[in-house]
Protein backbone atom coordinates (compact mmCIF):
# COMPACT_ATOMS: atom_id res chain seq x y z
CA UNK A 1 0.00 0.00 0.00
CA UNK A 2 1.21 3.80 -1.30
CA UNK A 3 2.08 5.96 1.78
CA UNK A 4 0.53 9.34 2.17
CA UNK A 5 -2.84 7.93 -0.33
CA UNK A 6 -5.88 9.33 1.31
CA UNK A 7 -8.72 6.72 1.59
CA UNK A 8 -12.69 6.75 2.84
CA UNK A 9 -12.68 4.71 6.36
CA UNK A 10 -15.48 2.29 6.86
CA UNK A 11 -17.69 3.45 9.26
CA UNK A 12 -15.94 6.96 9.62
CA UNK A 13 -17.30 10.26 9.05
CA UNK A 14 -14.06 11.80 7.80
CA UNK A 15 -10.95 10.64 5.46
CA UNK A 16 -7.60 9.13 6.80
CA UNK A 17 -4.40 9.25 5.56
CA UNK A 18 -1.95 6.29 5.23
CA UNK A 19 1.49 7.46 7.63
CA UNK A 20 3.38 4.29 7.16
CA UNK A 21 5.74 3.66 4.71
CA UNK A 22 4.74 1.63 2.08
CA UNK A 23 8.13 -0.82 2.31
CA UNK A 24 7.01 -2.16 5.67
CA UNK A 25 4.87 -4.69 5.95
CA UNK A 26 2.75 -4.85 9.10
CA UNK A 27 0.19 -7.56 8.21
CA UNK A 28 -3.27 -7.01 8.24
CA UNK A 29 -2.74 -3.22 10.20
CA UNK A 30 -1.75 -0.06 8.86
CA UNK A 31 -1.35 3.20 10.88
CA UNK A 32 -3.41 6.28 9.59
CA UNK A 33 -4.36 9.72 10.62
CA UNK A 34 -8.08 11.48 10.34
CA UNK A 35 -8.09 14.44 7.75
CA UNK A 36 -10.54 16.75 9.12
CA UNK A 37 -12.27 20.03 7.02
CA UNK A 38 -9.69 22.92 8.29
CA UNK A 39 -12.98 24.53 9.79
CA UNK A 40 -13.71 21.48 11.97
CA UNK A 41 -10.27 21.28 14.34
CA UNK A 42 -7.80 23.84 15.76
CA UNK A 43 -4.33 24.28 14.24
CA UNK A 44 -1.99 23.13 16.00
CA UNK A 45 1.74 24.41 15.04
CA UNK A 46 3.13 21.66 12.94
CA UNK A 47 0.44 19.28 14.86
CA UNK A 48 -1.45 19.43 12.29
CA UNK A 49 -0.31 19.90 8.76
CA UNK A 50 -2.89 21.71 6.10
CA UNK A 51 -3.07 19.84 2.79
CA UNK A 52 -6.11 20.01 -0.08
CA UNK A 53 -8.36 17.28 -0.67
CA UNK A 54 -11.53 17.14 -2.72
CA UNK A 55 -10.78 20.73 -3.61
CA UNK A 56 -10.81 22.27 0.18
CA UNK A 57 -8.30 22.77 3.23
CA UNK A 58 -8.00 20.26 5.55
CA UNK A 59 -5.72 19.33 8.77
CA UNK A 60 -3.70 16.19 9.22
CA UNK A 61 -4.58 15.31 12.71
CA UNK A 62 -0.94 13.52 13.40
CA UNK A 63 -1.76 13.82 17.20
CA UNK A 64 -5.04 11.17 16.47
CA UNK A 65 -3.41 8.45 14.36
CA UNK A 66 -4.40 5.15 15.06
CA UNK A 67 -3.64 1.59 13.83
CA UNK A 68 -7.10 0.23 11.41
CA UNK A 69 -7.61 -3.11 9.51
CA UNK A 70 -6.54 -2.76 5.80
CA UNK A 71 -9.72 -4.60 4.74
CA UNK A 72 -11.51 -1.40 6.05
CA UNK A 73 -9.99 0.92 3.86
CA UNK A 74 -11.67 2.21 0.53
CA UNK A 75 -9.44 3.17 -2.63
CA UNK A 76 -7.41 5.30 -2.68
CA UNK A 77 -8.24 8.96 -3.92
CA UNK A 78 -5.41 10.43 -3.94
CA UNK A 79 -1.64 10.82 -2.58
CA UNK A 80 -0.80 13.37 -0.15
CA UNK A 81 3.45 12.39 -1.21
CA UNK A 82 4.10 16.43 -1.59
CA UNK A 83 3.51 17.04 2.01
CA UNK A 84 5.56 14.07 3.45
CA UNK A 85 7.81 16.61 5.19
CA UNK A 86 5.36 18.46 6.94
CA UNK A 87 4.01 14.68 7.87
CA UNK A 88 7.48 13.79 9.12
CA UNK A 89 7.98 17.37 11.09
CA UNK A 90 4.55 16.71 12.82
CA UNK A 91 5.47 13.58 13.67
CA UNK A 92 8.71 14.32 14.86
CA UNK A 93 7.25 17.12 17.03
CA UNK A 94 4.06 15.16 18.78
CA UNK A 95 7.11 12.14 19.53
CA UNK A 96 10.09 13.55 20.43
CA UNK A 97 9.26 17.52 20.66
CA UNK A 98 11.94 18.44 17.98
Amino acid sequence: MAGYTVHKLKGAKHLVVVLQYPGLETGASVLVAPLFPASELPELEVITPRVTVRGADHLIAVQLLAAVQRKDLGPAEQTLEAHEYAVADAINRLFFGI
